[in-house]
């Protein structure tokens, strides 16, 4: 607004400048005109004087001279004043007698004309007038003279000068004002509409409908709308489209469940089978059949176990995970995980180095679900570090996320596997499910994060990665 002001106080400036400067270049003008009508009456005088030398006839030759001039009075010096005339000076009776206003300067320009035989002019600028006088004078006779004042600004030029600057005025800060009120407006409805789409940000038609009063704000308001509306369709649509792929993922995931679920039950059922059938084919005393039934008896209980685990790691992975998000802090939550894992540990002789992080707010996430992903990572960690080993726990805030990594000094994943790691029933180890990082994967997913190997790592690293 300050800049508005000031641009049209400059624009008033040079608009006051340039009438100034016309109104001084039209009085050069007239200084210009009065003076050549001053020496062409001193030159008039001077002719008709010659022709006529009755000095009874100065006076009537001086108002001949000079009649036409208008604002010229004049007359004859010799030694002293000898005629003064002003012919169209307003009045009944033109004055003859009266001394001229200003008589010692004409006295004395003339005098100096008389002497030297010479044309003098003499420019007295004032304060309301600027007086222009003129002395000439031949090789003989008297000299003549003639006198004329021009108005200054100070003047009549001067009150219409100011007359014109304040029309100026008032026509400049109406239109300035007119400007501003205009250009407020503007932003006024600039500022709805931004407001509007700040408080809306994912809404349908989130402008209102109401006309601004602008017809350019108006169409970039219905073209906005026009943007929004599809802007919203599309996302219902890839809301969709995002649903269906999902259920094609899920189903494609089922598959090869299913083919997994029939490798993996098969074999524990089969070793079921073989232990019960050694169990009822044994021979021998009462004491060693029944030491055998013990041992087929644990092996149905590790293998039956085994199937258990398999089905629940099935169940939670076929379920799609729904996190409840609350706050957390993210030291303590670390230091939870890494407490339940200690003991493991400590029982294979592998050390658990935990690394808080340095800052972290308060973050809001599903605390159990991501504490599910932390300790399957250790599991598998703890399952590949050889006793001696290190296996690093670390979590670090930044960029309005958190990462979470775990890394051991282990043998490392083998090339043919680490493309599908996190796929159902990929796994390094014999006595392995496969479906341990396959949930990593899916909770991580659920909370609109990441998991990942990190490659060219020492052993083996792994990420999750997620939003605070």
């Amino acid at each position: 607004m300050l800049l508005h002001w000031l641009v049209l106080l400059a624009i008033i400036v040079a608009m006051a400048a340039l009438l100034a400067s016309l109104a001084r270049e039209g009085s050069r003008a007239q200084l210009a005109r009065a003076e050549l009508a001053a020496r062409s009456g001193c030159e008039s005088l001077l002719g008709l004087a010659a022709r006529h030398h009755q000095p009874t006839a100065l006076e009537a030759l001086a108002d001949l001279a000079l009649r036409d001039l208008p604002g010229v009075e004049g007359g004859y010096w010799d030694e002293r004043l000898l005629v003064h005339v002003f012919p169209t000076l307003d009045g009944d009776r033109p004055p003859t007698d009266a001394p001229p206003a200003g008589l010692p300067h004409i006295a004395a320009l003339a005098e100096r004309a008389r002497i030297g035989r010479t044309s003098l002019v003499e420019i007295d600028p004032g304060l309301r007038e600027t007086r222009i006088a003129v002395a000439c004078a031949d090789a003989t006779g008297p000299a003549a003279w003639t006198q004329t004042r021009v108005p200054t600004l100070v003047g009549s030029t001067f009150d219409r000068l100011a007359l014109a600057m304040g029309a100026l005025l008032v026509f400049t800060l109406l239109a300035g004002g007119g400007f501003l009120w205009s250009v407020t407006r503007w932003n006024r409805s600039i500022g709805d509409i931004e407001a509007a789409l700040r408080r809306e940000p994912d809404g349908r038609q989130p402008l209102p409908d109401a006309s601004t009063g602008h017809p350019e704000l108006d169409r970039i308001a219905h073209a906005l709308n026009a943007y929004a509306d599809r802007l919203a369709a599309a996302r219902d649509e890839a809301a969709a489209l995002g649903r269906t792929l999902a259920d094609a993922q899920r189903l494609a995931l089922l598959g090869r469940l299913s083919a997994g679920l029939a490798h993996e039950v098969r074999n524990p059922l089969a070793t079921l089978r073989l232990r019960a059938e050694n169990a009822l084919a044994v021979a021998g005393d009462d004491a060693t059949r029944l030491d055998r039934a013990h041992q087929a008896l644990d092996a149905v209980l590790e293998q039956t176990g085994r199937v258990e685990r398999l089905i629940g790691s099935l169940l939670a992975l076929t379920q799609p995970f729904h996190p409840a998000p609350r706050e957390v802090d993210p030291a303590l939550w670390l230091e939870a995980c890494a407490a339940r894992h200690r003991a493991a540990f400590a029982a294979v002789k592998v050390t658990l180095v935990v690394t808080p992080p340095e800052t972290a707010p308060i973050a809001r996430f599903d605390p159990d679900l991501m504490g599910r992903a932390c300790d399957n990572l250790l599991a598998n960690a703890r399952a590949h570090t050889p006793p001696g080993g290190t296996v690093g726990l670390r979590l670090d805030a930044g960029g309005g996320r958190l990462v979470l990594r775990v890394a051991d000094s282990g043998p490392g994943v083998a090339p043919r596997v680490a493309a599908q790691l996190f796929e159902p029933f990929v796994t390094g180890r014999a006595d392995g499910v496969g479906l341990g990082l396959a949930l990593v994967r899916e909770i991580a997913a659920a909370h609109g994060g990441h998991a990942r190997l990190v490659p060219d790592t020492p052993g083996a690293t792994f990420e999750i990665d997620w939003p605070i």
